[in-house]
């Protein structure tokens, strides 16, 4: 794949993993009666960091697996140390997820020789995290179309494009041949 779509895909991966995850982030902290599904505010937040070490995959990708995982359970230290400061059973389930699902994309990347496919999978996550709030987003807009703003359907679009720009590009980069990547 030529470089500039490579540094591309990373800069998009990038800006995206944190406009995403600092919405993400403000969704966890939002209190919401969601019911059985408390957990849908730790996958709006799961699925940017993954896309940020999907990106790093990308930018550097003779990178050992260790040196990525470091970085994905790093980000959700930082995480815990700076908002949470709790020792919460929720959280601990959720980063162990985080760190397995890595670790297994990871793996499956480096055995199929596709640096793009860790971003890719992080993206899907992260349309299908949105997808609910984006059409109570819609619903809600609609109902007050008169009164309502459309300030936050044009903040949905753009979070939308980047998802789906951050997509296609991680699609293009699995479709071509990686790097061949050191051995861990």
């Amino acid at each position: 794949m030529d470089v500039p779509v490579r540094m591309l895909a990373v800069a998009l991966n990038v800006v995206t993993a944190l406009v995403m995850g600092f919405f993400g982030l403000r969704v966890m902290f939002t209190p919401l009666n969601l019911g059985r599904f408390y957990w849908w505010p730790l996958a709006m937040f799961g699925a940017p960091i993954l896309l940020m070490v999907g990106g790093v995959r990308i930018l550097f990708p003779h990178l050992k697996q260790i040196f990525l995982l470091t970085l994905c359970a790093g980000i959700l230290f930082l995480t815990w140390l700076t908002f949470i400061h709790y020792l919460s059973w929720t959280y601990c389930i959720f980063a162990i997820a985080e760190m397995l699902t890595c670790w297994g994309v990871l793996s499956v990347s480096s055995a199929v020789n596709s640096d793009g496919l860790l971003s890719l999978v992080a993206g899907a996550l992260l349309v299908l995290s949105w997808i609910p709030a984006s059409i109570e987003t819609v619903r809600a807009q609609l109902k007050d179309f008169l009164v309502g703003n459309l300030a936050n359907l044009v903040l949905l679009l753009f979070f939308w494009a980047l998802m789906i720009s951050s997509c296609v590009l991680a699609f293009m980069l699995t479709k071509s041949p990686g790097i061949e990547a050191v051995p861990d």
